[in-house]
């Protein structure tokens, strides 16, 4: 598939992105932009190629209009994998962006992006609400997420300071004391290529190659964005802003996805500027703690990455709390 108009858009919207901030003490760098518009393209520190893994005998996600030119429908088939490993010692402080659309009767967990442990760093749907976690168990937003249409989500998660900033269009949940023991990422046989090594990944559409069904029901995924360091409410909500407020027509289908090594675009490294106002501390609220179902493996000790071979799972019984 050959670069768009919504690819064009969204490279527009990437540049001018990094307009909005100036320099930083806090060393906010963009990790990871997939866009997901019918192609693997991504840009960013994370030079390692994404890749779309899919399960025997299931299509690729369909290609569908998306909140920027074209987006990506997962339903439990597929997932896109990129080999990095996100030690949460060397990235202690994360945030992650997309936009997402979910069904009208969705109500079970879905993830967004994921380090690929059950017990690290994650944003996902969990019964109907946006939830983050970093730790065995995770914080959602005090309200559910909209159905049917485009929702901007974003999470800063800072393990040292256990603390989480959920974003969920113009709305935000800040929530302190919460579990951070995460673990180190997994690693994972490549089911591709059962004879290479194992190593770690960052998920796009599952929790990890163990767990497909975290997208059991369906889940529309645009413009996925990782940084290390936490972007501020203002630069959060800048980046939501500098969308396009409608998304232009874009071609449905499946992807034929192929991995897509783009132009390094200049000044793709960028220190915004720290702004006053991002850390405060809102009334708290019931219902924010979720159970995820635990794998046996996530009881042992956090010391060292263990390795998994790749087996499906039943799917988990976590439902709207």
């Amino acid at each position: 598939m050959t670069p768009s108009e919504s690819t064009l858009s969204k490279l527009f919207l990437f540049v001018a992105a990094l307009t909005l901030c100036g320099g930083s003490a806090f060393g906010q760098t963009l990790m990871l932009h997939m866009p997901l518009d019918g192609t693997l393209a991504s840009r960013g520190t994370i030079k390692a190629a994404p890749k779309m893994y899919v399960k025997a005998g299931e299509s690729e996600p369909e290609v569908v209009p998306g909140r920027i030119g074209q987006a990506l429908l997962f339903d439990s088939k597929a997932t896109i994998a990129v080999p990095f490993n996100l030690d949460h010692d060397k990235y202690p402080v994360v945030t992650i962006t997309a936009w997402v659309k979910q069904g009208l009767a969705a109500n079970d967990t879905r993830a967004i992006l994921s380090s690929g442990s059950d017990a690290g760093a994650r944003l996902g749907v969990n019964g109907g609400r946006l939830a983050a976690k970093a730790g065995r168990t995770g914080v959602s937003f005090d309200q559910d997420m909209p159905r049917g249409e485009w929702v901007f989500v974003a999470a800063v998660i800072d393990i040292a300071k256990h603390y989480a900033r959920l974003h969920q269009n113009d709305a935000v949940y800040v929530r302190e004391n919460i579990d951070t023991s995460a673990k180190l990422p997994r690693e994972f046989s490549n089911p591709y290529d059962k004879g290479a090594a194992k190593q770690p990944y960052l998920f796009v559409g599952a929790l990890q190659f163990r767990n497909w069904q975290q997208t059991a029901r369906r889940l529309t995924i645009d413009d996925v964005r990782l940084y290390s360091g936490a972007l501020s409410v203002d630069q959060i909500n800048k980046l939501r802003n500098s969308a396009p407020s409608s998304s232009p027509a874009a071609a449905t289908g499946k992807p034929g996805v192929v991995p897509v090594e783009p132009s390094q675009l200049p000044g793709d490294q960028f220190e915004p500027t720290q702004l006053p106002g991002d850390q405060f501390e809102p009334t708290q609220l019931p219902g924010d703690q979720f159970e995820p179902t635990e794998l046996p493996a996530d009881r042992e000790g956090s010391a060292a990455a263990r390795t998994e071979d790749v087996i499906d799972l039943p799917k988990p019984d976590v439902g709207e709390r």
